[in-house]
């Protein structure tokens, strides 16, 4: 974990693992060990939402590459859908009265960015990675090498990439809005593949 400071407020920046059930322990003790005044995660505020009402924590996979993932994932411990770490930070805030919010893109924002940045040849050439992954093994000897090597197997087209970069730069415009709101202790939740990219913006945007 890493700690930024921006105009008096600090963020503190928690790499998670997507899926992990272990991970859920460590996001309630850092919630515990940061006491932040805000929590910030790198899923968008419709899914906050949603984790909010659930009444069982577990969810069918929807997708081949979400069925490749947890398969490959399972190989470093029990792996679940929606991801623990989520989980564990939603309800965690709201036991104990803490904000919770989305900061990634919304539903609408993402199809947005998805048009303007993904072309109609890169979209072919994504279902085509995407049935490579059939036939494909990721090694990886740690569950953090396999989650940043499949996330450049999933986004290997520039249009990709530009898009991933988009939704880091809305998840840190959102945290700065927070910082000026609160002038406090915020935690930044951000998937492993996403938390580099966050850093290195907010690093960029002090003060």
């Amino acid at each position: 974990m890493e700690v930024v400071d921006l105009g008096g407020s600090q963020v503190a920046v928690l790499p998670v693992v997507r899926g992990l059930v272990s991970e859920g322990s460590k996001v309630r003790q850092t919630i515990d060990y940061w006491t932040p005044s805000s929590v910030a995660l790198s899923i968008s505020k419709e899914e906050v939402r949603t984790l909010k009402r659930m009444a069982k924590d577990e969810a069918a996979l929807e997708t081949f590459e979400e069925e490749f993932y947890v398969r490959n994932l399972s190989e470093f411990g029990e792996v679940k859908k929606p991801p623990p770490c989520f989980v564990v930070a939603v309800k965690h805030c709201m036991k104990n009265g803490v904000e919770c919010v989305g900061a990634d893109m919304t539903e609408d924002e993402y199809t947005d960015a998805y048009c303007h940045f993904v072309s109609t040849m890169e979209m072919m050439r994504d279902s085509w990675s995407k049935k490579r992954l059939r036939t494909k093994a990721v090694e990886a000897s740690t569950p953090e090498e396999f989650v940043l090597k499949f996330d450049s197997v999933v986004n290997k087209t520039q249009g990709h990439r530009d898009l991933e970069k988009e939704r880091e730069k809305v998840m840190v415009h959102r945290i700065r809005m927070l910082a000026k709101k609160k002038k406090s202790k915020i935690l930044a939740i951000i998937e492993l593949e996403r938390s580099e990219g966050v850093l290195a913006e907010l690093k960029k945007k002090r003060g």
